[in-house]
């Protein structure tokens, strides 16, 4: 295939996604499908110019109520769409890689991050809502045809506004679909956690056709190959955006991993037993100080801090029973 034939393939593929998601049918797994497609930088350069072509045809808007399309018109918007994508085909040709075509409209793309400790709250264009925990990126792209986010780095809750047109929002290979609701979403290094707070929501993984549905207080897990569904409590689940982080009965090492996650201040727990220990509590987030003055009580412990590191160590008791 020649360099001109596939990019009027190209942008003859666009026009048909374009006339098929002004339909207000559309379900969830066509507009993952176009995000999946999308995902190609050429072919989202090839939607973006049938966008731009197209000006003079009347377009689904967010700032507009929608409305439903009927079938023969979309059949007619198709053809349409094709000859303009040709003809936007001819117009590539002669046009100079680094001179912006003019008239072409690209997607909003909106940049958001936090800092370790610091939470933040954005609200987007349709009235959705967005906060970003700690050490946490937010990509925000809207278009005509799509309300899709990208979380590149920690943790966010995302509140959905009611909408015509699916939410979707992808963390590493999951990609979650909403259309009103309310989840929580933290990208680890071994996977994505989705949590569901209010609402429903469906979550996939891109290139798998395993798509599941949660109900509200359920997490699913993405761990290598392996996909875990389990029920949590909510309030505990979404606590740190209220700034608190509570713990019901987990090793003191993952609570230490927590609480190091909101602060440059670290805390080890190098023995084992005590780093297997039960705990429970409620602590303001990036307050190592609160945090270990409750730990060193409630264990018996005793702490050693070299720069930045405190060393969280078994009691006196504990040392005098391993003394030859």
């Amino acid at each position: 295939m020649t360099g001109k034939t596939e990019r009027t393939a190209r942008l003859t593929a666009a026009a048909g996604w374009y006339a098929e998601l002004q339909d207000q049918a559309v379900t969830p797994d066509v507009w993952q499908r176009f995000l999946i497609w999308e995902r190609d930088p050429a072919n989202a350069a090839a939607f973006r110019q049938v966008e731009a072509g197209l000006d003079a045809l009347d377009r689904t808007r967010f700032t507009r109520p929608a409305r439903a399309v009927p079938a023969r018109r979309v059949a007619i918007w198709t053809g349409a769409l094709a000859a303009a994508a040709a003809l936007v085909a001819g117009l590539v040709v002669v046009r100079q890689p680094d001179r912006e075509t003019p008239g072409q409209i690209a997607p909003a793309v909106e940049m958001y991050a936090t800092a370790v400790g610091e939470r933040r709250e954005v609200s987007l264009a349709d009235g959705s809502v967005v906060t970003l925990n700690t050490a946490s990126r937010l990509e925000v792209t809207y278009s005509g045809g799509a309300r899709a986010v990208t979380l590149l780095e920690g943790q966010a809750i995302f509140e959905v506004a009611p909408g015509q047109v699916p939410f979707v929002a992808r963390a590493g290979e999951s990609l979650t679909t909403a259309l009103g609701t309310e989840f929580d979403i933290w990208l680890r290094p071994e996977g994505a956690a989705i949590t569901l707070i209010e609402g429903a929501v469906k979550v996939s993984r891109a290139g798998d056709a395993r798509t599941d549905r949660l109900a509200p207080g359920q997490k699913l897990e993405f761990r290598g190959g392996e996909v875990l569904i389990t029920d949590v409590d909510v309030a505990e689940a979404a606590g740190w955006k209220t700034g608190m982080i509570r713990f019901r009965d987990v090793p003191l090492a993952e609570a230490i991993e927590e609480m190091n996650r909101y602060s440059e201040t670290r805390l080890s727990v190098p023995d084992t037993d005590l780093a297997s220990a039960r705990f429970s509590g409620v602590f303001p987030a990036g307050n190592q100080e609160v945090f270990l003055e409750s730990v060193l009580l409630h264990f018996e412990a005793r702490s050693e801090r070299s720069g930045s590191v405190i060393t969280v160590h078994p009691g006196a008791d504990k040392r005098r029973q391993e003394t030859p």
